[in-house]
């Protein structure tokens, strides 16, 4: 009963390992943030909500972008806009291979029509498991202006599964631009032999010294 108790404790405290986490990337600045690989796009979109974008260019690793509000852009490493007549609440991009960027980027302008500062959410999954997701917030105190660039980077090698930036009222986005990636470098833990691996291990070893022992003995 008592190796029960500790084999379900053991199981309970893997489960509930600490989560991966990204921060505000602190290399950051109005210029941009170093290292990012930009979006780009074969083909201009024109009132699209999904669509499939590269990173840094044309044979680049695939991102889906999925908008609210339909969007128009051009080819290359394009702005995206709101469609005519349409409004940009949010964009939702998902790596193919959500193993391979570590951080994420982007600038962009605000509509008018808010006094005070606007706020950009952007909730990003990683991909250590269900419980690996977050939000981190930015601020805009104007609106048809740059802002960013903001960006946002693992501290303990995680990737990215998905990221979303989405805009809290009261303005919705004028464009979205100079959107990066960075390929991650995750950090892999020492390997540790498991209990069972060094058993049978040690089985080996013992054979192996009645093998010799033996052929030494007959001779």
């Amino acid at each position: 009963m008592k190796c029960l108790l500790l084999a379900t404790a053991a199981a309970l405290a893997l489960s509930g390992a600490a989560r991966a986490s990204f921060i505000t990337d602190p290399n950051c600045s109005n210029n941009g943030c170093p290292g990012g690989l930009k979006l780009y796009l074969d083909n201009a979109v024109s009132d699209q909500s999904s669509f499939v974008a590269t990173v840094g260019g044309h044979n680049g690793p695939a991102v889906t972008v999925d908008t609210v509000g339909p969007v128009d852009t051009g080819a290359g490493f394009a702005t995206i806009k709101p469609a005519s007549g349409s409004t940009l609440v949010s964009l939702t991009f998902t790596p193919a291979n959500g193993g391979l960027f570590g951080d994420f980027d982007f600038r962009g302008q605000m509509l008018s029509g808010f006094t005070g500062l606007a706020t950009i959410n952007v909730n990003w999954v990683g991909s250590n498991g269900p419980n690996d997701f977050g939000t981190i917030q930015f601020t805009v105190d104007k609106a048809n202006q740059d802002f960013g660039a903001f960006g946002i980077i693992s501290n303990d090698g995680d990737t990215l599964k998905s990221v979303q930036i989405a805009a809290v009222t009261p303005a919705d986005f004028k464009e979205v631009k100079q959107i990066e990636f960075s390929l991650g470098d995750p950090i892999d833990p020492p390997t540790v032999p498991e209990p069972t691996s060094m058993a049978l291990l040690g089985v080996g070893l013992l054979g192996l010294g009645v093998t010799r022992y033996r052929r030494k003995t007959a001779v």
